[in-house]
């Protein structure tokens, strides 16, 4: 199915295996491309289709198709501005594609690099713990200091720990429908 337009971020680490894994799929029998071929294998009607661009010139259109028992072929028909290719490839390529969009959704829940983090408040109100991170100019080690709700010092290697376990944080896969 197609692809509903969304604003979701994707995973950059998914898409990147994704494509690797597309990358190392080698063909295992090429076959005469015309359309007889074309209807025979199926790639008309493909199971997945996918389309690359790169820049403005190359673009890079991959049709799968197969039988549905695990061991029928699958078949790719590769077009781009070089001409076509028609051939039998490993059932792993069709895993590979068929994906949906919450697969290749970015699970990360703070987008934020930590050495860019200045300040951390956990909580709300005037309770809420307020950590700000002291970068001296000479070069000198740099601090976290507790602002709220008393000033003080802070651990230096737990409100690191704080910083990179809330920038780290991923949700969990789910199929429900992305926002």
């Amino acid at each position: 199915g197609r692809m509903p337009e969304t604003s979701a971020r994707t995973s950059a680490s998914t898409i990147s295996s994704w494509i690797a894994s597309l990358r190392s799929t080698k063909a295992t029998k090429y076959l005469e491309d015309g359309p007889a071929e074309r209807t025979r294998t199926g790639v008309e009607k493909p199971l997945v289709e996918a389309t690359f661009q790169r820049g403005t010139t190359e673009t890079v259109r991959v049709r799968l198709a197969a039988g549905k028992a695990d061991t029928d072929p699958v078949y790719a028909l590769r077009e781009d501005q070089y001409g076509s290719a028609l051939a039998e490839v490993p059932r792993g390529a069709l895993a590979a594609l068929d994906k949906s969009p919450a697969e290749l959704r970015d699970r990360t829940v703070l987008h934020a690099k930590p050495d860019d983090v200045t300040t951390i408040r956990l909580g709300s109100g005037d309770g809420a713990l307020v950590l700000e991170r002291d970068r001296p100019g000479d070069g000198g080690p740099e601090t976290w200091r507790l602002r709220s709700p008393s000033p003080g010092p802070a651990d230096n290697f737990k409100a690191a720990s704080v910083l990179y376990g809330l920038t780290s944080l991923r949700s969990e896969p789910t199929e429900d429908k992305l926002p």
